[in-house]
């Protein structure tokens, strides 16, 4: 079971795409203890690739991805 993991304690490998949890703002949006996907770069800190327009943000937790449930993968390990 995947927990999530302080980023005080830890942050992931380098371009390996996390759940985190995090807080920030852009023009028109702001997050609050926000769920959302974005990897960690030694260089370039926390990527939120979905999320540009925030510019202002902080990552409090992350999480590997869990894997999908059984009914829902291929043979190839592809989605159905």
């Amino acid at each position: 079971m995947n927990k999530w993991i302080s980023v005080k304690e830890a942050v992931p490998d380098t371009d390996r795409e996390v759940i985190a949890i995090m807080n920030g703002r852009g023009d028109k949006v702001k997050f609050v203890n926000a769920v959302i996907m974005g990897c960690f770069d030694e260089k370039e800190g926390w990527i939120l690739e979905d999320w540009p327009e925030v510019t202002h943000f902080e990552v409090l937790y992350w999480m590997d991805i869990p894997e999908l449930p059984e009914e829902l993968r291929r043979s190839d390990g592809g989605v159905v």
